[in-house]
Formats: C-alpha cells, structure tokens, sequence
C-alpha cells in the first residue's frame, strides 16, 4: 500500500524549489568499457521498475509543507540527457530519470522520495538486468516495512539519554561560492588492494580512512587556525531502527566526526580517533534522537522555532563522507564499468568512496571555486603511497 503523506521526505522538501533538481539530489553516473546497448537498457529498465515499483512513484505537495507520493502509470522513459528538472514533461512528471549517452548509464532521483541506499538498490537492479545475471539484487518490494516512513511515529528513546555533545571553540566552515555545477565534481581511481593495505596499516576501516584522508587534505587546502573540524557522515539507520527494507528515506540521521585540527597531524591517530568518535556517535538513541529532531521540525509551532531545530539538525559541518561499499556494482560484471560517479551536490564539500572491482574510487565536490580541495587529496593518497588516476566525470575518461 502506498503511504498517504512523505515524513522523512518533507524534512528533505522544505525547500521545494530544489525537490526535482537534478545535480541536487543524489545521483549516480556509470561508465561503461563500451557503448551502451539503448533497447538492452530500454528493456532492463521496464525489468528493474517493476523489481523497484517504488522508482514508479512520483512526488506532490501535500497540506501545508507536507509531500506525498503519487502513483504514476505513464513510462518512465530513457532519456537521453540527464534531465535540469526530474519530474519534467519528457520525464512523464516522475520523480526519478534514468538516461544514457555514449559509454554512459545515468540515474538520478529525487532525495524526497528515496534516500542514497534507495537509489542504489535500482541502480543495481538496473545493472544486474542490463549485464543479465542470474539473480537480480532487490527483491523486498513485498516485505512488510518495505514503505515504513521512519519519521511517521515519535521514536522512543532512553530516559534521560542527552544528544553527543561538541566541544566549545571555533569550528571550520566551508561555504559556496559559485553555483552548483558539475564542473567542480572529479573522480579519483586508486587500486582497491593499494588502498586496503594502506587500511590495514594505519587500523582503519575503508570508512575512517576514507574520512580521515578527506579531513587532512581539507586541512592542506583551507583551514588556518580554526580548533575544531567536523566530518559529517551519513548513516543508513534500517538495520538500526528494525526496517531494512524501507525504500523511504532511512538517511536523516548522521554521525558528527569532530577532531581538533592538531588531530589532522597524523594520519593513525587520527583514524583511531575517528573510529572511537563513531562508535558513540551510532548508537541507536542517537539515530532515534536526530530522527525525532526531524520530526519536531515538521511540527514546529513558529518559524523560530523551526530554524532553531534546524540549525541544531545542520550542525557546523566541513564535509561530508561516505562509503557506498561494495554492493553498489556486482562483481560479475566490474570488469564492464570503468568508472562510477555518485553523489548530489548538496553541500559545498563532499567525497564518496565507491570500490568497484579492483579499484577504489573517490567521488568529489567542491563548491569553493577555489579547485584545491581536489589537489590536495591528491597530494595526500599519493603520500600515502597510493597510486592514482584522474578521471572526467562528465565522461568517464582519464584525465
């Protein structure tokens, strides 16, 4: 059954000029040894919607800042560009597109509808139909939270239990100084076994390495004498919250990584830190916490009120990481992708880690306009000992 109203998508909504925007709400780029095969897809795409029936629906306003979802029958057709405006008219008004050029497979969703996870279960599906494995990856459209909206209820939360608190300070901020664009995305590819033994060296996980490379390249290109320095990293609450099946968005809660920038100074402490950071910051009243925080904004008596949750929600982030693991690409068929590219670019710094095959690779944005965030990572890996490549993320091609 459909849910009647959008929760965890109308925290997402508040600002609805930006709930159908393209490069901002999360997407995802595969490039392919070859050409794509346009009737091959055309068919793997009917295949993976009626796998994914969520992708069917489409987002619509509801009572007072509320969304809710709309059942579409028209086709979701395969573009050819990726769309400026998701639910276009060439899109028949869904809230997801799907396109591909040249070597190029292209998804991209709106964040209301479905969260990075959601989008990545399709994008997967897609794939498994498009290289014909035997299996195909999601199979939870009839389990019984596989709509769950994680903000319908209050959640209940230990008596007495109190947020993570931050230290007191001054904290670095990046902000956007030119608009969002591509053209600040790039892609770094480095060997997946090069960067696993560089793992196992420092005691980390590909997550705190891939957050702690971040934030010491971050304090190579623009930190001067601020104390503190946070890394915001999404979390995948299903399992946490018992719906792991939930196409809705599970992704609201986040874990608050804040290190002083003495701690940037080496690179095993500072994974150690952060590892011991994430431990507190996941625990599952701090996902029922900041989940219940989302709601009380829904539901705030005042504007005042409103935009005080909302800073408490925001927080005073640098930058965004995250690991998308593995499952993104099957194994089976890595060998055909030469290159994957996701992300949204939602915030003026983020880098996602996604290992396809044997490489590892960094998805990157930069809203400075500066262009030295990239140099620096660069600088960083290699110092490390990490080979690298660059590659265009328009088009899949190393630079």
């Amino acid at each position: 059954m459909m849910p009647e109203r959008l929760y965890g998508g109308s925290v997402l909504g508040l600002d609805k000029s930006r709930i159908h925007i393209g490069k901002m709400n999360p997407f995802a780029r595969f490039f392919l040894d070859k050409d794509v095969d346009r009737d091959r897809l055309s068919d793997a795409l009917k295949k993976a919607l009626d796998d994914c029936p969520y992708m069917k629906y489409s987002v619509v306003p509801d009572e007072g800042i509320f969304l809710k979802l709309e059942s579409n029958s028209a086709p979701l057709p395969l573009l050819y560009e990726e769309p400026e405006i998701i639910n276009s008219e060439d899109n028949n008004g869904h809230s997801c597109a799907v396109y591909a050029k040249g070597n190029m497979i292209g998804i991209v969703v709106s964040h209301t509808l479905t969260d990075g996870c959601g989008l990545f279960w399709f994008a997967r599906t897609l794939l498994d139909r498009y290289f014909e494995t035997e299996e195909v990856f999601y199979k939870w459209a009839g389990e019984d939270d596989y709509d769950i909206d994680p903000l319908k209820k209050k959640l209940p939360v230990t008596e007495g239990y109190k947020c993570a608190s931050f230290p007191e300070g001054s904290y670095f901020s990046v902000k956007d100084t030119v608009e969002a664009d591509y053209s600040n995305c790039f892609i770094i590819k480095t060997p997946y076994a090069g960067f696993k033994s560089l793992c196992k060296e420092i005691n980390g996980s590909t997550q705190t390495v891939l957050t702690a490379l971040s934030l010491v390249a971050l304090s190579e290109s623009y930190i001067e004498n601020e104390n503190y320095v946070t890394a915001r990293v999404p979390v995948n609450a299903r399992t946490a919250l018992g719906i792991p099946h939930t196409f809705q968005n599970a992704s609201l809660a986040n874990m608050r990584l804040t290190v002083s920038t003495n701690d940037l100074r080496d690179l095993k402490t500072l994974v150690s830190k952060i590892a011991s950071l994430s431990a507190s910051r996941n625990s599952a009243d701090e996902i029922a916490y900041q989940c219940n925080l989302c709601r009380d904004i829904l539901y705030s008596k005042s504007r005042e009120e409103m935009y005080k949750l909302i800073n408490e929600y925001m927080g005073q982030d640098a930058i965004i990481t995250s690991n998308l693991g593995r499952g993104l690409v099957s194994d089976s068929y890595a060998g055909h992708i030469t290159a994957v590219f996701a992300g949204a670019l939602m915030f003026p710094l983020m880098v996602y880690g996604i290992p396809v095959g044997d490489s590892m690779g960094f998805s990157g944005y930069d809203a400075t306009g500066k262009g030295e965030y990239k140099k620096a990572l660069k600088k960083v890996m290699e110092r490390m000992g990490l080979s690298l490549n660059e590659i265009d993320s328009a088009t899949g091609k190393t630079i």
